[in-house]
């Protein structure tokens, strides 16, 4: 029950971001914080302190492996801070 719990949490902040992201070329960062928690929520949730604390570097890793596409402007940064 645990994993549609987190999908429950997550699928409708990447439908909200895809219309945006269609609609005006951005992701907002509000938009990209309630992903982020509802991410962290569900993990917790899940996986207790474990959980969390592999969400946690899973975010980081993510940032640090799609930074690179930011900086050379492969991609937006609200692409990346929503891939956390």
């Amino acid at each position: 029950m645990a994993p549609y719990f987190s999908l429950a949490l997550i699928l409708p902040v990447l439908t909200a971001a895809v219309f945006c992201d269609l609609h005006s070329h951005r992701i907002p960062n509000r938009l990209c914080a309630i992903g982020l928690a509802a991410g962290l929520i569900g993990q917790f949730w899940s996986g207790g302190s474990e959980g969390l604390l592999a969400a946690v570097l899973g975010a980081g890793a993510a940032s640090l492996a799609f930074m690179p596409f930011y900086v050379l402007r492969g991609m937006g940064a609200g692409d990346v801070k929503l891939l956390m």
